[in-house]
């Protein structure tokens, strides 16, 4: 609220869980985000693994269930989503290939490299102490 009321555009980052399907997550961001097209792109955060997950999902379910979540969030918010992808899962899946969508990576201090495509948005320190903030802040580095 305060950053809007300082004229400043804001928007929304929601993590994908890999350990759960997308409908559940998709119903949570509608409605938890308002939908307006003032707002920043929506960006999908897929930066957690899913080895940690019990039961065990596979390749191709999470592949299916990141798809469902895109076109879920795209749907509700009426543009195209920014993908944060890590490096571990981009590795894995491949997200860069498989979604055509402007990317955000995260690499702190050197630029990242590890998705065929350039990227719009990179993390270039993930805990930037700073006077702005009475908590670390990601500082964004934006790529034209």
């Amino acid at each position: 609220q305060a950053a809007s009321a300082a004229g400043l555009k804001v928007g929304v980052v929601q993590l994908f869980d890999p350990c759960q399907r997308a409908d559940p997550q998709s119903a949570l961001f509608t409605r938890m985000v308002a939908r307006d097209l003032s707002m920043l792109p929506p960006a999908i955060a897929l930066i957690k693994r899913p080895s940690s997950c019990e039961p065990k999902v596979s390749d191709a379910a999470v592949t299916s269930e990141i798809l469902t979540f895109v076109n879920q969030i795209e749907l509700h918010a009426g543009q195209p989503v920014i993908l944060k992808v890590g490096e571990a899962v981009e590795t894995r899946f491949a997200v860069s290939n498989v979604l055509d969508r402007d990317l955000w990576l995260v690499r702190d201090r050197l630029r990242p490299r590890y998705t065929p495509r350039p990227w719009l948005l990179w993390t270039a320190n993930g805990q930037l102490i700073s006077e702005a903030a009475d908590e670390p802040l990601e500082w964004v580095v934006v790529q034209q």
